[in-house]
């Protein structure tokens, strides 16, 4: 696939400025037009069963709970959507959105394992995050992109991207965000809101962008960041693509 990403000696000073500045940087149009809207067109066109419901686990936190969208799975979802907003009542951290199951075809070679494979697993995206960063450590940690789905109602609760498991070994550094939605406006909600070290006041907000990518630092404590819940009976979906270096 075509590797010609936006990040070039025309814009990388100011890159590399922003994010040592704020722990942050975006980067709009980074993959090439017709790659990401072929990447679009597919995720759009996928069938449900494609995807599962993504929610917290019931206790302490081993994983999330992925339940496909088949017809039998349709009352465990409810409830796991239910327990996910109690869990937020709360004061717990919780979620509730979709991801694209990892296991729709078996040997699957379809556009998004491909993409995953040829674009995001590259050696060229790698070094373009070492040289933004300054850190030629990244990429020690296995790099499992997963591509979510929010709609109606989802959200994402205040985090960090450090390891979420006391059992993990993982030692993440920068989280990556490459934001694949298409005409989304600010009151939908589905925003990327950047906390500062407190999570007491905002840093930025972003709105999903079509085709920018998000650089987050996450050495150390982290930088807080949530997705606020998307408006009900919206019918608009947001795409993402998540990954930690």
């Amino acid at each position: 696939m075509n590797l010609d990403f936006n990040y070039n000696d025309d814009n990388k000073k100011i890159i590399i400025d922003s994010y040592n500045a704020n722990g942050y940087v975006v980067l709009e149009n980074f993959i090439d037009i017709n790659q990401a809207n072929d990447l679009y067109n597919f995720l759009e066109t996928r069938p449900e069963f494609w995807w599962e419901s993504s929610t917290v686990n019931d206790e302490s936190w081993n994983g999330p709970n992925n339940v496909p969208y088949f017809d039998e799975n349709k009352d465990i979802i409810d409830k796991n959507k239910l327990k996910a907003r109690v869990k937020f009542i709360e004061g717990n951290f919780a979620y509730d959105f979709d991801r694209l199951r990892e296991d729709h075809v078996s040997g699957c070679e379809c556009f998004t394992c491909k993409f995953t494979k040829d674009v995001l697993q590259s050696k060229k995206l790698l070094d373009i995050c070492k040289d933004i960063t300054n850190n030629n450590e990244l990429g020690q940690v296995p790099l499992k992109p997963f591509y979510s789905r929010y709609s109606s109602g989802n959200f994402l609760s205040c985090h960090t991207d450090t390891a979420n498991s006391t059992q993990s070994q993982e030692k993440r550094r920068l989280a990556v965000v490459l934001h694949m939605t298409k005409n989304w406006q600010p009151w939908y909600g589905g925003n990327l809101v950047i906390m500062n070290k407190e999570s007491n006041e905002i840093k930025k907000v972003q709105t999903p962008k079509f085709n920018s990518l998000c650089l987050m630092k996450v050495e150390e404590e982290g930088m807080p960041h949530y997705v606020d819940q998307i408006f009900d009976s919206l019918s608009n979906k947001r795409y993402a693509i998540s990954m930690w270096y």
